[in-house]
């Protein structure tokens, strides 16, 4: 059985080797002279400073193991009527009217505070492949949702109203 591949985008890739670099150099340094500190003063780091390397060294790991299953996707091999992980989707609740515009995202950069869906969130599985004026239907907790691809590409123009 193979090992999973991971679908990045080229700027989601980028952004995971500067975190990589500034933790692998200069979180590191910041915290083994802290370890260095506490030692010289003939004690023991604090447990902040325990869990902060912890914290840095998982994330490392996160990182190197995310980055070494990376495929990087780069916007002109997207179809731009099909909806794949770097298209811009807008899409719209049939029944609230409601109009949603995000990007398809892997799991590993998916963030919906900077709208990246991930391609395995239910609606992301529901879509992906999906055209323009198709309807797809998406089972959350408490019920179906409807929503109509209203467009894909990848750039999308704002649909929605801006906020003054």
């Amino acid at each position: 059985m193979g090992t999973k591949k991971i679908m990045l985008t080229q700027e989601a890739y980028d952004k995971l080797l500067e975190e990589l670099q500034f933790l692998a150099t200069k979180r590191r340094k910041e915290i083994a002279l802290r370890f260095r500190e506490a030692f010289e003063a003939d004690g023991f780091p604090d447990g902040d400073t325990m869990d902060e390397e912890v914290f840095v060294e998982n994330r490392i790991s996160q990182i190197n193991n995310i980055l070494n299953l990376a495929i990087v996707i780069e916007h002109g091999n997207i179809e731009g009527d099909k909806i794949e992980i770097g298209s811009q989707v807008a899409l719209k609740d049939l029944e609230s009217q409601e109009v949603i515009e995000f990007i398809l995202a892997s799991s590993a950069e998916a963030n919906l505070s900077n709208q990246r869906l991930s391609d395995e969130s239910p609606v992301g599985k529901a879509i992906k492949g999906k055209r323009a004026g198709q309807v797809v239907k998406v089972k959350a907790p408490y019920g179906q949702i409807k929503y109509e691809i209203i467009s894909v590409g990848n750039r999308v123009k704002s649909i929605l109203p801006k906020v003054s």
